[in-house]
């Protein structure tokens, strides 16, 4: 979950909701749509990348019996 939603969820309503939240973004039935964390990149896309990856993201994670894909990283991330 990104800090810009978990610190507000914490801050104003407290750490058991923010616990709840969690758990609740985790349980799987938020309309029967699959959970799933990721893409994990050292840098942020813009534009049309970040499209694109979101794309390829959905249609990986959308692929019947799909599990996972990882690979290790290739470089230490650099936030905006």
């Amino acid at each position: 979950m990104p800090v810009r939603i978990a610190a507000p969820v914490r801050h104003r309503f407290g750490h058991e909701a923010l616990g709840r939240f969690y758990a609740e973004l985790w349980s799987g039935r938020g309309g029967g749509q699959d959970v799933f964390f990721g893409p994990v990149i050292s840098q942020l896309p813009t534009g049309e990348q970040a499209g694109r990856l979101w794309d390829g993201t959905l249609l990986v994670a959308g692929t019947p019996h799909f599990h996972e894909l990882k690979g290790h990283a290739h470089e230490e991330p650099r936030l905006p």
